[in-house]
């Protein structure tokens, strides 16, 4: 199951709503790996993707530049979750 990974950082607007987002999903999708990933950590790691915060990937594919609807979010995490099993 590929992990949830939002990438934040400070000063950034839209970042506390990706980071409600994130407890939205670990609330109601537990067992799906979430990862929290702010761009001032020297040992992050970002993908060439990440042009601005917050951003959404799955794995390592880019799902969202900016905060998806919550409902987009679980279906496609439900989706990627099925096609693994």
């Amino acid at each position: 199951m590929p992990p949830l990974r939002v990438f934040v950082a400070p000063g950034c607007t839209g970042c506390v709503r990706a980071l409600e987002l994130s407890a939205f999903v670990e609330r109601r999708r537990p067992t799906h790996p979430v990862e929290i990933v702010d761009l001032t950590d020297p040992r992050a790691r970002v993908p060439d993707t990440v042009v601005g915060t917050p951003a959404f990937l799955i794995g390592d594919r880019l799902f969202s530049l900016g905060n998806p609807a919550p409902e987009r979010l679980l279906a496609e995490l439900d989706r990627l979750t099925e096609a693994t099993e």
